[in-house]
């Protein structure tokens, strides 16, 4: 298993956006981080409870948040057509993931919340690891 790494904005880049509040002091108390104006989108909540990945999936028409609410989750991200070559990320802050990113989330405590936005249709494809992958916490 990968070391689990913080998300900042250098490495997260290739995966997707944080999302933060970037403006100034003095400016704008309202800012836009991501829009898409074609796609009509949907928010969900998801309860994680799986504390090993078993595979990962991507969406290659949408983007996707994953915005903690309660506990703590791992993203597993692969940007490659080798999903054997993937990083872990804590998650600790709202992140927007590009579309076509394989992703899978877990949980380290007994069980998570996390808010999910993406587009009301969305396609999915699924890959299945032989074993499950376990998350290793220094």
């Amino acid at each position: 298993m990968r070391k689990i790494q913080n998300i900042t904005e250098h490495s997260f880049k290739k995966y997707g956006t944080r999302i933060d509040f970037t403006a100034k002091d003095g400016g704008s108390d309202f800012e836009i981080i991501i829009s898409h104006e074609t796609d009509p989108w949907r928010i969900a909540v998801l309860r994680v409870k799986d504390k090993a990945f078993t595979g990962l999936e991507k969406h290659p028409h949408s983007l996707e948040t994953f915005e903690p609410l309660e506990g703590m989750c791992v993203l597993l991200l692969s940007d490659s057509t080798d999903k054997k070559d993937y990083e872990a990320f804590l998650l600790d802050q709202s992140v927007c993931l590009h579309k076509d990113i394989w992703h899978g989330i877990v949980t380290l405590t007994p069980e998570s919340k996390v808010k999910i936005t993406e587009n009301l249709t969305v396609e999915t494809e699924y890959y299945k690891f032989d074993q499950p992958k376990e998350i290793v916490v220094d």
